[in-house]
């Protein structure tokens, strides 16, 4: 558990720099500060991001593994699809793979793409928040009662 929260506070610390980044991008240069965080940097922070995501829903595959018997690849496809920080993090690596796309074509700042980069933050955002709701550890939304009566 204490790796769950461990993961919480890195993902965190990730999206407050870039997230910061890309905000600082949008402010005009005559207003922002100076920024020093190179490409390599930020990307390298952005493809933590789904990394760290992945952390409690690989806690939730554990879990069925050794409490319900499943194999690693039938408790990993259970959770990909049918929880939701499973299907969170699916997103996120969606996401994340746009986002970095739309950062290396970048050649000059220019608003679209600054703004993209902004939504695709928020997008992520997002998606951690929908990770780590309660309602998918409850599984509130009727995925975890299918399994539960399953097995």
């Amino acid at each position: 558990m204490i790796i769950v929260q461990l993961s919480n506070i890195f993902l965190y610390i990730a999206f407050a720099i870039v997230t910061g980044y890309f905000i600082l991008k949008i402010v005009p240069p005559k207003f922002s500060a100076s920024m020093t965080l190179q490409k390599q940097t930020v990307e390298s922070m952005l493809i933590s991001i789904p990394i760290l995501l992945a952390v409690p829903s690989m806690n939730v595959v554990t879990t069925l593994t050794s409490s319900f018997g499943l194999s690693w690849s039938d408790a990993l496809s259970t959770v990909l699809l049918t929880y939701a920080t499973g299907q969170a993090l699916l997103f996120s690596i969606v996401i994340t793979i746009c986002l970095i796309l739309i950062h290396r074509a970048e050649k000059k700042a220019s608003s679209i793409t600054n703004y993209l980069l902004l939504t695709g933050m928020i997008l992520l955002m997002l998606s951690a928040s929908w990770a780590s709701h309660g309602a998918s550890i409850a599984c509130l939304d009727g995925g975890c009662l299918y399994l539960y009566s399953f097995y």
